[in-house]
């Protein structure tokens, strides 16, 4: 696998950042080709992504790739139908996917990879599976049957250790999950409903998007819509607790772990942008114009490094917090 490498002009990355602030946001790596699904998990020196080089068709296949060297450390191929959902590191490598069998549309396969080997942790068995994510120590599944929408939380061995029912609406193809990984909270949005359950309680109140991320500093899904300017924090609890208009386009949205900070990918014009809001009030912390709109934005759980995706690049930014609040 060959990559073509090159350097942005270092003006087109300039940040902006407001008066006194010593928050910065520093372009280091580019890689060139088709990086969709971005993932940068808990180990920012490594991305997992479907990979395919520019102009070629994107399948399946997902690598994990070093930014510094370039590296290809390992290359999952699975099937076409596969849909590569999260992924861990931590122990050990886990990246899930969700597999639906050519003619079963309604059952689906959660099959979890390691370096070293894949197997399926649960088959539905004719339930619709909408979405799932990894936890800790398993995944939780959200799916539907028999009229029923629910959330399983299941251990790393495929065993049900907790299950909490959600109105029947909620289940819709909108349906995304956002883990609160190390703990057992997940987050949830369809476009009109959001919630937060946990394995034997839920709550969920009126108002959604299609993107959601959970913030472990605030304990709280930060949800917005794409194409739209307004993003919402919510506690477990529904109670809100802050809404921001940021008056740009957000394309997407990811948490920054422990750093509390939330980093958004922006259209501006014909431009893009990377902002970082703070997690617990909202405000705008900097911010780093780019060149074109980025398609997807991955932080890392450290919240060292951010990685944003053009149509045909992956770019790796540094973010340095070091007395800035």
């Amino acid at each position: 696998m060959r990559f073509h490498w090159h350097s942005l002009p270092l003006l087109a990355w300039s940040p902006v950042l407001g008066c006194g602030s010593s928050l910065t946001i520093a372009h280091e790596q580019a890689l060139a080709g088709q990086y969709r699904d971005v993932r940068l998990g808990d180990e920012a020196a490594d991305v997992h992504a479907r990979f395919a080089e520019p102009r070629q068709p994107i399948g399946s296949s997902v690598v994990r790739q070093v930014f510094s060297d370039r590296a290809v450390l390992d290359q999952l191929e699975m099937p076409a139908n596969a849909t590569f959902r999260d992924v861990t590191e931590g122990a050990q490598i886990r990246v899930l996917f969700i597999e639906r069998p050519a003619g079963a549309p309604d059952s689906a396969m959660l099959v979890i990879a390691t370096t070293t080997a894949a197997r399926t942790l649960y088959d539905s068995e004719g339930a619709t599976v909408y979405d799932a994510v990894l936890t800790a120590s398993g995944v939780v599944v959200a799916e539907a049957a028999a009229g029923t929408c629910s959330l399983r939380w299941l251990n790393d061995s495929g065993s049900q250790e907790g299950a909490v029912s959600l109105d029947a609406g909620v289940c819709t193809d909108e349906l995304r999950l956002a883990p609160g990984r190390p703990g057992s909270a997940i987050g949830y949005t369809n476009g009109t409903i959001s919630g937060v359950a946990f394995p034997d309680r839920n709550n969920s109140w009126t108002g959604g998007g299609d993107l959601i991320t959970w913030d472990p500093v605030s304990s709280a899904i930060v949800v917005a819509r794409k194409g739209e300017t307004e993003i919402r924090a919510w506690l477990d609890d529904g109670t809100e607790a802050w809404y921001t208009d940021i008056g740009q386009a957000i394309e997407d949205a990811d948490s920054m772990g422990a750093e509390g900070a939330i980093a958004l990918a922006t259209t501006v014009g014909s431009n893009g942008r990377v902002v970082l809001l703070d997690s617990v009030t909202g405000n705008a912390l900097t911010a780093i114009d780019v060149p074109v709109p980025g398609r997807e934005l991955s932080a890392g759980t450290a919240g060292t490094h951010l990685a944003l995706a053009l149509d045909e690049e992956l770019h790796l930014f540094r973010v340095n917090f070091s007395g800035a609040r």
